[in-house]
């Protein structure tokens, strides 16, 4: 009667606008609730501040919001809206702004705050910033309490004056920034050597400035070979303030300054005092040293000069020796040289004769680098004399680096080939010198050159050659500081632009090791930085500009690089930096000159002999023994060798030398030898010592100690155990870095331990030469790498600390004798190692990218425990001593012996047990190496898994009752091989269970005869085998109202592995589940976890390709809260269970190893993994792991041994035929129930036809290169019939119905994953067999209405009352359907905040979405 029928159209755009215009309102709306509730999440700091927690939740919603406020105002509907729009997205805007400078404000102020709230004398010396700093800290605390009360980020950052003061306090604090660099820079520039110190060392120095002793444990940073000075207090003797009076060396000489330097003031000018005494010490103590050394007796004079200065005296008395011989010869004495040689010998026999007696440690130090220096004067008169020379212009004499006196002021100086170069007086030491080859020689008139043509030095070569130490050495012999620096590639132009600052200005050296790990956008800059140093040298400048500002110059100043050319990760050198380097390659080096001239030193009379014989013994070494990535025959195993052969002439003088040094060889060599290897060593060593007989060692107290910890900790006293743990000793002595090598469970832990608890027993005994040992554990690989040694924020150049170099600058600060190791439990490769070669070396000296040279103490040695060394490079393979631990030695029986030990309580049940060892366990580990494990196991991981296993179901509840004399110890049996079963015996395939039954009958002839005796458990009541079947509930029924995922059909499968993992989670064991995909491993698990008493909680992981050591760590914690000071556990007393699934998922690294594995390791083992954040350890408690993996293949990969080796391993096999028709069957009759009679007999015929097309499916269609997704599984089946339950007897009144549904839904799971028509036919073809053979109906019968086409099924096109859910039904109608979808299409495009899609519906694209609707809906569909 309205008439509105005329105004359909009208009507309809006016509703079509309103409720657009009513999502928008609704979207302003829910944009409004959300600002009124968001929190700003702000956290205590320091006990007295506050700060914000994070704002990535805040971040998120304005994220989201900004975007749909965006596309909302582009709508043609807006308009009403506009003014909220526009105020919504200025305030979002607002906040935005706000919290960015907030952040930025809040990192600033954190820094400067631990600077100016932390020293006293900072706050001095930069007032005028001081007082900036406290009115900024006064605004900084006035805002965090403005936004605490304002609780919401909306008002928080809307606060009056906020957004103001935030911009004035960032201003200030970049400015007081700038002050406090500029403030760095100025007391640098002061005292040049602060260059290499970190800005946190100087800090601290120059926040102790009033006190001299504070600095003292950083004056060795500055200065290498002064570890302290000798400081005496104010008050005593007129002293005002400390004086110092002498110099300390690491290695204990003590040399006084010429006059005392008072340390008072502003601590860089009495540290420039310090230096310039040094240096004016030296050199008036040179000239008195010489002057001294012709009237004094040699031992005299040896005891009363440095060592520094007797080396160098000699070589000025050497230079002048030969000078005279040579002026004679040109004058016509031709024996000159030969008189000089003559004198020479004499000289070095009487050197050699001190050597060889009772001399103190400094000053056997002394006498073996003089010996080392003069042997090589006496080769260089020697081939003079053989080359005829008799001219002091000869070239051979010319080579030679040439020490004398010249000027009135007797200043030395260094002449090499047409080079001259001043003494630089740097006091060094008495930390030895190299032993001078040929090509040390030629290495030296290189680098000598370069400086002279004013370049840089490149000596380039394989690991081992000496590189370094040969540039270290040459700095040694002119008296120039040498900054080693190890190069990585976090390396960035800035922190390598400090350094060359401070080269410049001190006229130091540098050795940049392993310079071509730096990126090589660093080193095109680095290289404009060397020129600009070179040219200033060039053009005798005095002061240049350098990176910007003005900085004086000391034109003596080297700057020299060594690289390995050859290695993975290596950048090559740019153009521009080749031509400023001098290259120098370093290949071989005269290994038989260094042995005889370093036996020579120590004091060895037939030095030649031995140096020829230990110099074809590594060289058939090489070319005969096997080939093995820890084995190294190169220039420092050489060292090691000669090093402990040294010690042990010093210990027992009287011996045979060629007894000593070949045992120091097998001491040194016998530790890393594989099994197979030793026979052929020993044959060569007795070719070449044929009638030498080193005498069996007794280590005496030592290997006594070994033996009572390892009876105290119920370890069998086993020869190879006590063996390695005497050769990590023997390694010790002469390497700090060693390494433990070997396969998992070969007792390397177990070595290392029981020697450290040894050594403290012998200390606690007081037995001499004894020190307490502390151990500090790391795995590299449970912690990402910019979290090991620490970096900079590319954004803020903010410094972070990281774990390892934490651990290392706190234990190398220790100065107590106890010995403190590094222990680096985990995977050795290039990634991580390479930082660590200079700690690994001579250096001694961890050097971080921030500049920071953290040296190591000899209390300090590193020890890592690896399982290979295949991805580690030959640099670090040739550092660190090698004891390799061969698993073949140890075996598993004294591992059983010691459990057996542990049970000699019961002797009756002891001799069964003992019994049933030796009678059933090896023949099982014998059978399991013949047969395939899909997931291979280490045997002693099954035996440990079996002892443990036993140790929890061997009660009296389980039957085991000593008690009861008559069963116990048949039960013992029963149990015993149970447990064999479920250790050795569960971790073969299918064919392998086959071969484990039947020895299983021969070895006990009561197991039932009916199917394999997997189907078998113990039964504690009739104290005998039963089938698992007893325990099966077969009147069980699904229930439909819960999602299909969650039904559980129990099975003799589902029973027995839910059972014996209900056994090992309350046996508190870390288990393992393996199996194919599909075989319900985590089904399993899941019904284990819920069937948990109250005593535990449990949590699941889901690994992923993605995750990360971090990850995993920060998942874990969600679940754990503090109980101490570092000591984490679950809540309410509980006990976690982690179920961690897809465990072998995440993606390994490029030399292999897994992360987040390893920190599961490394908790598994040490109970700890560290907190990144305070880098410091955080312990575990009342946690276990249960995981689940599948087979490796496609993204899953092999994992560690050393991981899988912690795990109980248990291996689910595909379900039998029976099993599976019982699953589905049960599922599928259960729903028919309700249905005609007619449709009830088609489950049993689905279930068989699915089982029997899936078979076909899997043999037919195989995975192939381009389609590596055809792999079917259990999964596959299910989700047919999780599509076929959706069925309800309402709408499927026909067999017809419910067949054409069975159709669509193997052809959705089956053929959808089909690539090509040709595969999509192969299929049809198999569906339409068992349509033929089970049903009686071919495909183009049962579609026929559908022109032989399978129509689309769906819930979605019939509207349902209520809650009432729609039905799962055929879509026949094809015109219906598209008007429906078209329709939906019209309304997204309508709909505000959505990009409109103009698409053309045809029938693909309809079946597209259908499909897709169909994997979306479905629970867990992915």
């Amino acid at each position: 009667s309205l008439g509105l029928d005329h105004y359909v159209e009208a009507i309809g755009t006016i509703a079509t606008a309103a409720g657009k215009e009513l999502a928008i309102e609704q979207a302003v709306q829910k944009i409004d609730r959300q600002f009124a509730e968001l929190p700003l999440e702000l956290t205590e700091y320091k006990g007295t501040y506050l700060k914000v927690k994070t704002v990535e939740d805040v971040y998120s919603v304005l994220e989201d919001n900004a975007v749909l406020l965006s596309t909302m105002k582009a709508s043609r509907y807006a308009a009403a809206f506009l003014a909220d729009l526009d105020k919504w997205e200025r305030a979002l805007s607002h906040v935005s702004e706000t919290i960015e400078l907030l952040m930025n404000v809040q990192r600033q102020w954190m820094y400067l705050e631990s600077i100016f709230g932390g020293s006293e004398d900072i706050r001095k010396q930069l007032p005028a910033e001081s007082s900036m700093f406290e009115e900024v800290n006064q605004n900084y605390v006035h805002v965090m309490d403005t936004m605490q009360a304002a609780q919401t980020a909306l008002r928080a950052t809307h606060a009056p004056g906020i957004p103001e003061t935030l911009t004035d306090m960032d201003v200030k604090l970049q400015k007081i920034q700038k002050s406090l660099d500029s403030y760095l820079e100025m007391k640098r520039q002061a005292f040049p050597r602060f260059y290499f110190l970190s800005n946190d060392d100087l800090l601290e120095i120059l926040g102790q400035a009033r006190d001299p002793t504070a600095v003292q444990p950083h004056i060795k940073k500055c200065f290498e070979a002064i570890k302290t000075l000798e400081m005496h207090p104010p008050g005593r003797e007129g002293r005002k303030v400390y004086e110092a009076h002498a110099m300390n060396s690491p290695d204990g000489e003590n040399v006084p300054l010429g006059s005392p330097v008072a340390c008072s003031g502003p601590v860089e000018t009495w540290l420039l005092n310090v230096e310039a005494a040094m240096l004016g010490t030296l050199e008036k103590l040179l000239f008195l040293c010489h002057s001294a050394m012709r009237g004094t007796k040699k031992e005299k004079w040896i005891k009363e000069w440095a060592g520094q200065l007797a080396l160098t005296s000699g070589q000025i008395e050497w230079t002048h020796g030969c000078t005279k011989a040579l002026n004679d010869a040109e004058k016509g004495n031709k024996h000159a040289l030969r008189q000089l040689k003559k004198k020479q010998v004499s000289l070095l026999s009487k050197f050699s004769d001190m050597v060889r007696g009772s001399l103190g440690k400094v000053d056997r130090k002394k006498v073996v680098a003089i010996i080392t220096i003069e042997v090589h004067g006496r080769d260089v008169i020697d081939r003079m004399a053989k080359a005829g020379c008799q001219s002091v212009n000869d070239f051979e004499w010319l080579l030679q680096l040439r020490f004398s006196w010249e000027g009135a002021e007797n200043q030395c100086f260094v002449r090499q080939t047409n080079t001259r170069h001043a003494y630089g007086y740097e006091y060094l030491g008495n930390n030895g010198r190299l032993v001078i080859t040929p090509l040390t020689d030629r290495c030296y008139t290189t680098l000598t050159t370069a400086l002279h043509l004013r370049r840089g030095g490149l000596p380039q070569g394989p690991a081992g050659t000496g590189k370094t130490e040969t540039v270290k050495d040459l700095s040694k012999a002119l008296a120039k500081a040498c900054i080693v620096f190890n190069c990585s590639d976090g390396l960035d132009y800035r922190s390598l632009g400090r350094m060359f600052s401070g080269l410049a200005q001190t006229g130091a050296w540098s050795c940049f090791d392993e310079f071509n790990r730096i990126e090589v956008e660093v080193l095109s800059v680095v290289a404009q930085q060397i020129l600009s140093i070179l040219s200033a040298i060039t053009a005798k400048k005095e002061r240049f500009i350098f990176e910007g500002a003005e900085i004086k110059l000391n034109p003596t100043c080297g700057i020299f690089v060594t690289m390995n050319p050859g290695y993975a990760g290596r950048s090559e050198l740019p153009e521009n930096l080749k031509a400023l380097l001098r290259p120098m390659s370093m290949m071989v080096p005269d290994t038989s000159l260094i042995i005889e001239i370093m036996l020579f030193s120590e004091g060895f009379t037939t030095a030649k002999v031995l140096a020829k014989k230990m110099t074809t013994l590594y060289a058939m070494c090489v070319q005969q023994l096997s080939k093995q990535d820890h084995y190294d025959y190169g220039l420092r195993s050489v060292r090691s060798v000669l090093n402990s052969a040294g010690a042990l002439k010093r210990a027992d003088p009287d011996n045979a030398e060629d007894v000593i040094l070949l045992r120091a060889i097998r001491d040194m060599n016998v530790p890393k030898f594989v099994s197979q290897d030793m026979p052929l060593f020993n044959a060569l060593v007795s070719d070449l010592f044929p009638t030498t007989e080193v005498p069996t060692v007794d280590y005496g107290d030592l290997q006594r100690a070994i033996e009572e910890e390892l009876e105290l900790a119920g370890l069998q006293k086993h020869p190879q155990t006590i063996k390695k743990a005497i050769q990590t000793y023997e390694s010790k002595l002469t390497r700090h870095g060693n390494m433990l090598v070997g396969s998992t469970l070969s007792g390397k832990s177990t070595a290392w331990q029981t020697l450290v608890k040894a050594m403290c027993r012998l200390k606690k005994e007081n037995v001499e030469g004894f020190v307490a040992v502390r151990t500090f554990v790391i795995n590299p690989k449970a912690i990402p790498y910019s979290n090991l040694y620490g970096q900079y924020d590319l954004q803020t150049f903010e410094w972070t600390d990281g774990v390892l170099s934490k651990v290392m600058r706190e234990v190398c600060a220790d100065e107590r004798p106890d010995q403190k190791w590094l222990l680096l439990d985990g995977p050795v490769d290039t990634l991580w190692i390479e930082s660590m070669n200079t700690v690994l070396d001579d250096n001694k000296m961890l050097t971080l990218i921030n500049g920071e040279r953290i040296a190591m103490p000899p209390q300090v040695s590193l020890l890592f425990e690896v399982q290979d060394l295949s991805v580690a490079s030959p640099a670090t393979v040739s550092r660190a001593g090698m004891v390799y631990v061969d698993v073949v030695d140890l075996g598993h029986q004294p591992y059983v012996d010691s459990w057996l030990q542990r049970r000699s309580e019961d002797k009756a049940q002891l001799a069964v047990l003992r019994e049933l060892c030796d009678k059933c366990l090896n023949k099982a580990l014998d059978l399991k190496a013949t047969l395939k494990e899909p997931v291979p196991v280490p045997d002693l991981c099954c035996v440990t898994s079996l002892c443990n296993m036993f140790d929890a179901v061997a009660t009296p509840e389980n039957g085991v009752d000593p008690k009861d004399p008559q069963t116990v110890a048949r039960m013992t049996e029963l149990w015993f091989l149970f447990c064999l079963l479920w250790t050795v015996g569960i971790t073969v395939d299918e064919p392998g269970r086959m071969a484990m039954d039947s020895l299983f009958r021969e070895m006990d002839g009561q197991i039932p005869g009916k199917g394999l005796v997997y189907d078998c458990f113990v039964d504690p009541k009739k104290k005998s085998w039963a089938p698992w079947d007893e325990r099966v509930n077969h009147q069980w029924r699904p229930s439909f109202d819960q999602p299909f995922y969650k039904l559980f059909v129990p099975t003799v499968d589902t029973v027995r592995y839910s059972s014996v993992l209900h056994m090992l989670v309350k046996a508190k064991r870390h288990t393992l589940v393996t199996g194919e995909s599909g075989v319900a491993k985590s089904s399993i698990i899941f019904s284990v976890l819920a069937g948990l008493d109250e005593s535990m909680t449990w949590m699941n992981i889901n690994f992923s390709a993605q995750t990360s050591s971090t990850r995993v760590s920060d998942t874990l914690e969600t679940r754990i809260e503090k109980r101490t000071k570092d000591t984490y556990a679950p809540p309410g007393g509980k006990r976690l269970v982690a179920f961690i699934d897809d465990l072998n998922m995440p993606e390994k690294e490029i030399f292999g190893a897994q992360p987040p594995l390893e920190i599961l390791r490394m908790w598994m083992e040490y109970e700890f993994w560290y907190d990144l954040k305070k880098q410091s350890p955080k312990y575990i408690k009342e946690m276990q792991l249960l995981s689940a993996m599948g087979h490796p293949g496609g993204g899953r990969t092999v994992i560690s041994p050393r991981v899988l080796s912690s795990f109980h391993v248990i291996n689910v096999t595909f379900p039998s035929e029976a099993a599976i028709k019982r699953i589905f069957g049960t599922l599928i009759n259960t729903k028919l129930v309700d249905f005609d009679e007619e449709i009830k007999p088609v489950g049993e015929l689905i279930t068989a036809a699915t089982y029997e097309l899936y078979q076909h499916v899997c043999a037919e269609l195989l995975p192939t290169p381009d389609k590596p997704h055809y792999v079917f599984n259990l999964r596959d089946i299910s989700r047919v019939f999780e599509g076929v339950l959706q069925m309800t007897s309402d709408f499927y009144d026909s067999k017809e119905g419910v067949v054409r549904l069975w159709v669509h839904e193997m052809s959705r799971v089956f053929s959808d994953r089909l690539i090509n028509d040709a595969d999509r036919e192969t299929f049809k073809g198999l569906l339409n067999n068992e349509l033929e053979r089970k049903f009686n109906v071919g495909w183009d019968r049962l579609f026929r209405d559908q022109g032989g086409h399978c129509p689309p099924f769906g819930d979605f096109m019939r509207e349902m009352a209520g809650d009432k859910k729609a039905p799962y039904e055929e879509m026949s109608d094809p015109v219906a359907l598209k008007k429906y979808m078209e329709d939906k299409l019209e309304d997204y495009n309508m709909e505000p905040g959505n990009s409109a899609m103009d698409l053309v519906l045809f029938r693909d694209a309809i079946e597209h979405v259908c499909r897709l609707r169909r994997v979306i809906t479905m629970p867990r569909g992915h």
